[in-house]
């Protein structure tokens, strides 16, 4: 079954799925590029490589990010962790795949930790595969990537300071959860019409 191809704020996307996830960045006003540009990659574990696409680039949060309808196969879970590999050198991009659209989403989370030495102590870079949820801090608009299952483990995917104290707790200690705005995103993805379906 093929997706419907939708236009939306003058980009067409590949489905309907995509151009959902980009209405939530843009309610939440983050700015994205689609398909910004695509690379050569060496795949580590077989002959060759592969040229590979990324859904959106997200600069605040300085990642790629995947869309996917359905539970990712093996070899697209390897493609992210290519492409998270071949760009560890680069500021730390990350790439973050998300499944279904973003009232459902359930995320995995491909980063590199910079600056540490890995295994047998040479300068590879110390890599992660985490399971994430989006939430927001309770006193600012601060987006926080939190691993599922953990009532702790959590990074922040804006770009800047953390918030101002409030109530003697900044923004790493205040609460973090679906917010108002959050939700409304996720809403307002999930309700958009596309007036004029394929254009």
């Amino acid at each position: 079954m093929k997706a419907i191809e939708t236009v939306y704020r003058g980009y067409k996307f590949r489905s309907r799925l995509e151009a959902r996830w980009a209405v939530f960045f843009s309610v939440l006003g983050l700015d994205f590029e689609y398909e910004k540009e695509g690379y050569d990659l060496e795949w580590y574990t077989q002959a060759g490589g592969f040229y590979y696409l990324p859904d959106f680039w997200v600069p605040a949060w300085n990642a790629f990010v995947e869309i996917k309808g359905q539970e990712p196969a093996e070899d697209e879970l390897e493609k992210c962790q290519v492409l998270r590999d071949s760009h560890y050198g680069k500021k730390g991009k990350k790439v973050i795949m998300f499944t279904g659209d973003p009232m459902t989403q359930k995320g995995i989370w491909f980063q590199c930790t910079l600056g540490k030495k890995g295994f047998f102590n040479n300068d590879a870079p110390i890599c992660n595969t985490r399971e994430i949820e989006l939430r927001q801090c309770s006193n600012c608009d601060t987006m926080w990537a939190c691993s599922r299952g953990s009532e702790v483990d959590r990074f922040m995917l804006k770009s800047g300071e953390r918030c101002p104290e409030k109530d003697g707790s900044d923004c790493w200690q205040s609460s973090w959860a679906v917010t108002d705005k959050l939700l409304n995103a996720m809403t307002m993805a999930r309700q958009e019409r596309f007036q004029g379906g394929m254009e």
